[in-house]
């Protein structure tokens, strides 16, 4: 498991701006909002875990042959009224595992699925 480095507030620009584009009217504040509203655990069969998680894992890990024992997935919402204007904002996590997902490594995805980031590379 790589060390937590940072939460939503260090999200790179890049990936804010890519946000803002998807959802606009979205603020940036909004977005680096380390809050995450909903959290839901979604057991999976392993070969579907590793469908979901495989893409989300380093390169340099899938050259070592890093597989992934779990991930989480966190998604931005966006409410509009009538008039298409925001008028609130929300997080949502999905913690994937399968039956074969220690303990360890949900503790980890917990972690993440409140927020705490990686590093970015």
């Amino acid at each position: 498991m790589q060390p937590m480095t940072g939460n939503w507030s260090t999200l790179p620009q890049a990936d804010v701006d890519r946000i803002k584009k998807e959802l606009p009217g979205i603020t940036e504040a909004a977005i680096r909002d380390p809050h995450v509203e909903y959290i839901h655990e979604v057991k999976v069969p392993c070969g579907r875990l590793m469908e979901i998680c495989y893409p989300s894992i380093p390169f340099y890990q899938k050259l070592l042959g890093g597989i992934p024992l779990a991930c989480t997935q966190t998604f931005q919402h966006a409410w509009r009224n009538e008039l298409g204007k925001i008028t609130e904002t929300a997080k949502t996590s999905l913690i994937f595992s399968c039956w074969a997902t220690p303990s360890a490594v949900m503790g980890h995805e917990h972690r993440h699925a409140k927020g705490e980031m990686h590093a970015w590379f």
